[in-house]
C-alpha cells in the first residue's frame, strides 16, 4: 500500500464520497490534529471522537452529500486537495455547494495533521437566481 501523502488522501476522498465515516476516521493517526476554519468558526480538535463528529457533521451526515471534484497535489508526506462538494439543505432540500481546501501531513500512511479552509456554503435557493433577459 502506498503511504505517500497524495496516496492516503486519495483514499480519504474515496471513503468521504462513500460516505464511510468508519473508513474515514480510520486514516487519522490516533494522535492527530483536525484543524478547522470556516466562516465565523476556527477550531482545533485532537480526539478521535471529536474528528468523527466534525466529519459526519460537514460531509457523511449531510442530506445527499457528494464529492462533485476534486484535486489532489502531493509531495512526500505531505498532500494538498482542492475539493467541491455538493448536498442538500436540511430544511427546504435546495442544493448546496461547497469549495474547500484540504492540507494534510502524514506518516506511515495515516493523517497526523489535517487543515481544512471552507470559504462558505453557496445555497441554490429558486429566489436567489439571478433575473434572466
Amino acid at each position: 500500500m502506498d503511504a505517500s501523502g497524495s496516496a492516503v488522501v486519495e483514499r480519504f476522498v474515496r471513503a468521504l464520497a462513500g460516505r464511510d465515516l468508519g473508513a474515514t476516521l480510520a486514516l487519522y493517526a490516533p494522535d492527530a490534529l483536525f484543524e478547522v476554519h470556516v466562516p465565523g468558526w476556527d477550531a482545533l480538535v485532537e480526539e478521535p471522537a471529536e474528528i468523527g463528529e466534525l466529519l459526519q457533521d460537514f460531509f457523511i451526515g449531510r442530506e445527499g452529500f457528494r464529492v462533485s471534484q476534486h484535486q489532489i497535489l502531493g509531495e512526500g508526506r505531505t498532500a494538498a486537495q482542492r475539493v467541491n462538494l455538493e448536498w442538500r439543505d436540511a430544511e427546504d432540500g435546495a442544493p448546496c455547494v461547497c469549495f474547500q481546501s484540504h492540507f494534510f501531513e502524514t506518516e506511515e500512511g495515516a493523517v497526523h495533521l489535517h487543515r481544512m479552509y471552507c470559504a462558505g456554503v453557496r445555497v441554490q435557493r429558486p429566489e436567489a437566481a439571478p433575473p434572466t433577459a
